[in-house]
């Protein structure tokens, strides 16, 4: 049933932590990313950063709602977005999505910023770097990825 959807993906989620395969609830995390309500995305979103890697062909699907979000009314519902683009992005999505995220740096809203922040640093490869200027500091963000601090052994 439609409106218990969130409750058995969360279900599901306490049995992906138990360490049991779920790899079949991605497609459900989908349908929650699409509904309008809040509580339903933040489950969907939640799946979705846990049951999917990086080389899931289902991401692509999710690109298309990402973007969506990126451009919501609330700011909360964008934050999700932007948390999810931080975990799991793809070059591809980044190359995509860049220009929404890069809106949401210079918005007004202190936890949107907080929410780009993470997104900028470890986003994952791409031939890129996006510059920005928040009053008289210039930020440079490469895409790449993250380099251990630690020498290799």
């Amino acid at each position: 049933m439609p409106q218990f959807r969130h409750r058995n993906v969360a279900k599901l989620l306490f049995m992906h932590m138990l360490g049991y395969p779920t790899h079949f609830g991605q497609l459900e995390c989908l349908k929650l990313i699409a509904s309008p309500h809040f509580p339903e995305k933040r489950i969907g979103y939640l799946g979705l950063m846990l049951l999917l890697s990086e080389e899931a062909d289902v991401l692509m699907l999710a690109t298309n709602s990402l973007k969506n979000d990126l451009n919501h009314a609330n700011e909360f519902i964008v934050g999700l977005a932007l948390c999810t683009i931080g975990n799991l992005a793809t070059p591809d999505m980044s190359r995509d999505l860049a220009t929404e995220v890069d809106k949401h740096l210079r918005s007004g809203s202190p936890y949107l910023r907080k929410k780009v922040s993470p997104t900028r640093c470890f986003a994952p490869p791409a031939p890129f770097v996006l510059t920005a200027r928040a009053g008289s500091h210039i930020y440079l963000y490469f895409l790449g990825r993250p380099r251990s601090p630690w020498p290799a052994a």
